[in-house]
């Protein structure tokens, strides 16, 4: 058995944020009681946030101390963060390879002298930048052992965000850290089959395991909410399908309001009785509005609200579908498709949305659409759902109860936190 820590390293993420409180936080907490190796949460973090979030990374220090997990903050001298009018400070910092270049001088003296005085041999790397630092950390010493855990395809995922282009050296220079990965990481984190056949592209014999994402399914399960009391509350007739989008909206990024502007128009023309329930941030309200009033979509066909993040799941419990669009292709699965899973929301998904359309077709979770963004032109397509996708859309509405069933089971069998960190502890 090897005796040496677990180092769990992140790089220029809060972990007190809800998401890596979700998708670190709990998992760490219920692997380190699985597992007989301690293990060391290592968190790059920039500077100013020991002066901002003084408090929260104190109590994040003792929350963990409580798991018996110790918790090492790591100032980092960057990104430096701008201020704007409209925006506020913002954190604006794009991993191009000038950028790169000074995180790899930084991070990799730093690792080796924290290999030293904790005594690691495996490390937990979250997201591909300090997974880089840490495979050249590997190139030193020979017998560290380097779990590469991406969330996202990272490269192609700029290229979408319009940080840089295919043909640029930004990108080239991560396909061939991706390669690098793939080839030297004593295992390849993939959170579905679709990120497997993503990395055995790039290298046939990578060590690959699937851990999906997560969710603590005893906070997301269906609430038993007096659903005809929101209902009456916001004049939403007992027959119509109220169908939920949770999460971050942003122009001209993930999760954009045009994208659910055009999906909405295309369902609205099905004539099927359908409410739309936004769960968004406050700030993205204005945008999102007016998005939608720029496809014709009235204000009686759709509710916004802002709940606090534990205030989610009982938002959810009073919706019937979940919705799922991207108008570019990703391997992802998406946290928000696990977490309408464990609360019995079967899901609509556009064909973009590659692992969990996948997902949802294998196991009779939801249903997929296809709709084809325009990159030129005109965004939103003319064309209607073909038949085929309204009668999926149909059929999803009419055994909707039925499929909630398979969303919890397959949720608790596959995404419940206890399970991943399981999987987790197999390969410590």
């Amino acid at each position: 058995m090897n005796t040496s820590k677990v180092g769990y390293l992140t790089l220029n993420e809060n972990p007190w944020s809800n998401l890596l409180r979700r998708q670190v936080i709990d998992v760490i907490s219920e692997s380190n009681k699985l597992t007989d190796r301690d293990i060391i949460f290592i968190s790059f973090l920039p500077f100013y946030e020991f002066v901002r979030n003084r408090q929260n990374i104190s109590n994040l220090s003792k929350e963990l101390k409580r798991s018996n997990i110790k918790f090492v903050p790591i100032p980092l001298p960057f990104p430096i963060p701008i201020y704007s009018i409209k925006e506020g400070w913002k954190n604006n910092w794009k991993y191009d390879w000038i950028r790169m270049s000074l995180v790899i001088i930084y991070t990799v003296p730093i690792l080796i002298i924290v290999k030293h005085i904790y005594t690691i041999g495996t490390y937990h790397c979250r997201s591909y930048p300090i997974s880089v630092s840490t495979l050249i950390t590997k190139y030193i010493w020979k017998d560290i052992e380097l779990i590469f855990d991406p969330r996202s395809d990272f490269p192609e995922e700029n290229i979408t965000r319009g940080d840089w282009s295919r043909t640029s050296w930004s990108y080239q220079m991560w396909k061939t850290f991706e390669k690098e990965l793939c080839i030297h990481s004593d295992y390849v984190i993939a959170i579905s089959d679709t990120y497997v056949r993503h990395f055995k592209k790039i290298y046939p014999d990578v060590n690959v395991k699937i851990i999906p994402n997560n969710v603590n399914t005893d906070d997301f399960s269906p609430d038993q909410v007096d659903t005809l009391s929101f209902r009456k509350e916001h004049n939403i007739c007992e027959s119509t399908t109220i169908i939920c989008y949770s999460g971050s909206m942003s122009e001209n990024l993930w999760n954009n309001p045009d994208e659910y502007g055009c999906a909405i128009e295309k369902l609205l023309q099905l004539e099927l009785e359908l409410k739309f329930l936004f769960l968004i941030p406050a700030k993205s309200n204005t945008l999102l509005q007016s998005t939608l009033e720029n496809y014709d979509i009235s204000d009686g066909d759709y509710l916004i609200k802002n709940p606090d993040f534990d205030q989610v799941p009982t938002m959810l419990s009073y919706a019937d579908l979940g919705i799922y669009i991207l108008d570019n292709n990703s391997i992802r699965i998406g946290t928000k498709f696990v977490e309408y899973c464990s609360v019995g929301l079967p899901t609509v998904v556009n064909q973009n949305v590659k692992g969990a359309a996948e997902i949802i077709r294998k196991h009779d979770l939801g249903a997929e659409i296809s709709i084809e963004f325009n990159s030129t032109g005109k965004y939103c397509p003319d064309r209607e759902l073909s038949n085929i996708h309204s009668d999926r859309i149909h059929d999803l509405i009419s055994n909707k109860s039925e499929i909630a069933q398979n969303c919890q089971d397959f949720a608790e069998e596959n995404f419940d936190t206890s399970v991943v960190a399981g999987k987790y502890v197999e390969i410590y």
